[in-house]
């Protein structure tokens, strides 16, 4: 049987006859040939053409739904009680291109101007370099940018943009190719917060950055004409990211970036498409919802404004801004109130529904919901792009359980601007050709601390909430609406 046939019998549609079709699919050899026959009186005709673009692993979906055991290694929205979503990156869907030049630019321009950088940084655009890649770390004293196995072993690396021959990558962090500091590293992420000797380069904000950290190393080893013992550079690249990312920088219009986002918002940010906003409100009627961004409440709501309409925050049970994640999942940082943008006092009389907080803990907000539902225990999801800060640190250190918003699961297939030669896949790789592919750290972590993951929220929009997805509980079946290239 084909696998997109077996998708639409997983979807176990609600209409009349559908378990006499089901067994009737899935005992017939040659069903695949009469599959729009079955479905078209029963209207499942748009159903059909949504499964053709589903690759799932033959043994996870060869069961019914009438087996427990197969409902239970499935994903669905219907089995929360409530569901909560991440700002940047989930519901506003950035421009990537204009967003990542934006980034690199003001960022290169304040290391020539303010940090006597030469003046060659400001001359490759992101466009012309294959050097882009999710995830990357760097070595911030040695100049070198690493990627790493599920192990935690480097499978490639680069001095500057130059990338390193395996032998060069023995020979200075070991036969076994591990440097220590970057074990357990999303551990390490979430627990410490002295000085690292690294930096993860873990999401969207924060990738054209690297693209510069690495023109830096390239610009003073030509400077010196050669390679340094080493670089001191991190701490004016911190003070770039001060400068550009500050707290402030949104209602004082400084620092170059928010400022270009006030001036022409459609150019880096799509406002939502009609079905997710109608996705959001069907699932708001069926189920409490909340928003929980690390944006700060001046940002964060003219943002969400901007993407999902004045009337947005009808759309969510609360609001939480300012939410310094990771942290908020592990530490117990008080809930502030807010007197419009100003955070004022602690909340201490428990949180109230309709409105927005700043900063908070995972602690009194599941208390606020578990009260709301009239459950001791209500299950609660949280969907969001930071594979450390909304996937792992909740999965890990909480009871909520999330959905990983992962671009890159399109992007290698369509050969976007997410996808580098010089660095290979996002979900997978190996050391030198020949060797067999691992998982990568980012795979591994969001194949064992998300439900499913999916490129955007409008790949399941048009799906009703009730429907039910293969999860990760089947190897890399959560995936979806497809398995990433490299699996």
């Amino acid at each position: 049987m084909s696998l997109a046939l077996k998708a639409l019998v997983l979807s176990r549609q609600s209409y009349p006859g559908w378990s006499h079709i089901t067994k009737c699919l899935l005992t017939c050899s040659r069903a695949t040939v009469f599959l729009e026959d079955f479905i078209k009186p029963f209207h499942l005709h748009s159903t059909w053409l949504k499964c053709q673009q589903l690759r799932f692993v033959h043994s996870s979906l060869s069961v019914g739904f009438e087996d427990k055991g197969s409902v239970n290694s499935t994903f669905s929205f219907a089995d929360y009680d409530v569901i909560g979503f991440d700002l940047d990156h989930t519901i506003a869907k950035y421009k990537l291109l204009p967003t990542f030049e934006l980034v690199w630019s003001i960022l290169a321009d304040f290391l020539v101007k303010n940090r006597n950088y030469p003046p060659s940084l400001c001359q490759t655009p992101v466009v012309s370099t294959d050097f882009l890649s999710k995830g990357l770390i760097v070595d911030k004293a040695r100049g070198n940018f690493l990627k790493l196995s599920h192990d935690h072993s480097i499978v490639r690396a680069s001095h500057g943009t130059t990338r390193m021959t395996s032998d060069e990558i023995r020979h200075i962090y070991g036969t076994n190719r591990i440097w220590e500091p970057v074990m357990n590293l999303a551990d390490r992420l979430c627990y410490q917060n002295q000085i690292q000797p690294f930096f993860v380069f873990k999401d969207n904000f924060v990738i054209a950055p690297a693209l510069t950290c690495a023109q830096i190393v390239d610009a003073l080893d030509k400077e010196q004409g050669k390679s340094s013992i080493c670089y001191d550079f991190w701490k004016d690249v911190y003070d770039g990211f001060m400068y550009m990312f500050q707290r402030d920088a949104f209602i004082k219009q400084v620092g170059g970036y928010f400022p270009a986002i006030q001036r022409d918002i459609s150019t880096y940010i799509n406002p939502c498409d009609t079905n997710l906003r109608k996705w959001l409100d069907d699932l708001h009627s069926k189920k409490k919802t909340y928003l929980l961004t690390g944006s700060n409440v001046d940002y964060a709501s003219y943002l969400a404004e901007f993407c999902l309409g004045p009337k947005w925050k009808d759309k969510f049970d609360l609001i939480i801004t300012y939410a310094c994640k990771p942290g908020f999942f592990i530490a117990n940082r008080p809930f502030l109130n807010l007197d419009g943008i100003n955070e004022t006092s602690v909340v201490k009389e428990g949180l109230q529904p309709g409105r927005i907080y700043s900063q908070g803990n995972w602690q009194e907000l599941h208390t606020f919901f578990a009260q709301l539902v009239g459950k001791s225990k209500p299950k609660i999801l949280y969907i969001g792009d930071s594979v450390l800060e909304d996937v792992f640190a909740p999965s890990k250190f909480t009871s909520c359980e999330s959905v990983a918003v992962v671009q890159e699961i399109v992007s290698e297939e369509s050969s976007g601007l997410l996808t580098s030669e010089m660095w290979g896949s996002y979900f997978s790789d190996c050391l030198s050709d020949g060797e067999k592919s691992e998982n990568t750290l980012w795979a591994d972590l969001i194949m064992k601390h998300s439900q499913i993951a999916i490129p955007d929220l409008e790949s399941v929009t048009s799906f009703p909430v009730d429907q039910r997805y293969p999860s990760f509980k089947n190897g890399p079946n959560g995936f979806f609406p497809k398995l990433p290239k490299m699996f």
